[in-house]
């Protein structure tokens, strides 16, 4: 019998901390949902990043042109 005491009072203990931390999570919805609340009614604050056009060169080597060629006449 007093095993099943002690476990009554180890689930009666279980209850009353889930129970405080349920109260926990109930504040903190509430707290998300006014902050939510006041979001949407701030005005609209466009959040699209802008282009950058940048116009650094770029060298370019053509495959079709030898790199190793010898002038004609050279030699």
């Amino acid at each position: 019998m007093d095993h099943l005491e002690q476990e009554n009072h180890k689930l009666h203990e279980e209850v009353t901390t889930l129970r405080a931390e349920i109260e926990i999570l109930r504040n903190l919805v509430s707290l998300m949902t006014a902050a939510q609340g006041q979001s949407l009614s701030l005005p609209f604050v466009s959040t699209q990043a802008q282009t950058v056009t940048s116009t650094t060169p770029i060298s370019k080597v053509f495959t079709s042109t030898p790199q190793h060629a010898m002038l004609e006449g050279y030699l």
